[in-house]
């Protein structure tokens, strides 16, 4: 997807950072980083190709694909994942460069994979009421999560995470961090734009800027994949505002430094083996097979 635009060395090194900032994170498959995986197929694909055509059938398919498989794993990154794909439909259609026929179409079609579909085949595959799947997927934890959006006011906030669970950081401003990679993406490239494209590269950055930040504030992960997700709706906006990655330096700086401190994390298994005791690993203690303690655990 990125080395037609990026060059195959930089399109390496930004998906190397993507994998590196989550899935090496768990070293299974876990619903957080296959979230982050299925954001990416799907704004990337729309940056690539925003409309519906028979020329790009198979980026649509991938979009359409990503946003099925998403909504049933993960829905508050699901919400951002829309978000960018209706978003990048829109700027085609603010340009004029798609008609009304297509850019109805290509809405309706992302609606219904992204809330049709995948909530159908949830229903039916579980049998449940849409009354129980809004309770139990919407209500439960969306009320709880939200909570945590009111720290986005706080200045703490963007120097340290809230859910630091995982040892300490050796870099804490992860707030900061995403705020200064969406900022220099910006500032290094309205110049030489359209004022229209202007204002549309405004919108775009301060919008994935915000969406990574509700990532960091509402799920209880390690902090590196929200930063997965954050250089993945980076690397969206140079795909498809055709940004030139020499006019980002301090950003991709920032962003390598960050990765080298979460390949650190996944090889040392951080996020696998510490979890959320505080507890040293050479106080353990192995559990003796006949133990009366470890009963509820043979049931």
């Amino acid at each position: 997807m990125l080395q037609d635009h990026c060059g195959k060395l930089n399109a390496t090194w930004i998906a190397w950072i993507i994998i590196v900032c989550t899935a090496s994170q768990h070293s299974i498959i876990w619903h957080n980083t296959l979230a982050v995986i299925c954001v990416t197929a799907v704004v990337w694909s729309a940056a690539i190709a925003p409309q519906i055509s028979r020329i790009s059938w198979r980026w649509s398919l991938v979009m359409f694909v990503g946003l099925w498989v998403g909504a049933m794993n993960k829905v508050s990154f699901q919400l951002i994942a829309i978000a960018g794909a209706l978003g990048f439909v829109l700027r085609a259609a603010i340009l004029r460069q798609m008609d009304t026929r297509t850019l109805t179409l290509s809405m309706g079609a992302i609606v219904i994979s992204e809330a049709v579909l995948p909530i159908g085949t949830e229903l039916f595959l579980t049998g449940a009421s849409f009354s129980q799947w809004s309770y139990n997927v919407l209500l439960l934890a969306g009320g709880s999560r939200a909570e945590y959006l009111t720290e986005l006011e706080s200045w703490d906030f963007y120097l340290r995470p809230l859910h630091d669970y995982y040892d300490p950081l050796p870099i804490p401003q992860f707030g900061l961090i995403t705020v200064l990679l969406f900022g220099v993406l910006f500032l290094g490239n309205f110049r030489g734009r359209e004022i229209l494209d202007r204002i549309l590269l405004f919108a775009a950055t301060i919008g994935c800027a915000l969406c990574a930040l509700f990532l960091l504030a509402t799920n209880q992960e390690i902090a590196y994949v929200a930063t997965g997700a954050a250089v993945s709706l980076a690397a969206a906006i140079i795909l498809r505002f055709e940004i030139q990655l020499n006019r980002i330096k301090t950003g991709i700086a920032l962003t390598m430094l960050t990765a080298l401190f979460a390949l650190r994390s996944a090889w040392i298994g951080k996020r696998v083996l510490f979890g959320h005791s505080a507890s040293s690993r050479s106080e353990y203690q192995e559990l003796a097979a006949n133990s009366p303690s470890s009963a509820i655990s043979q049931e």
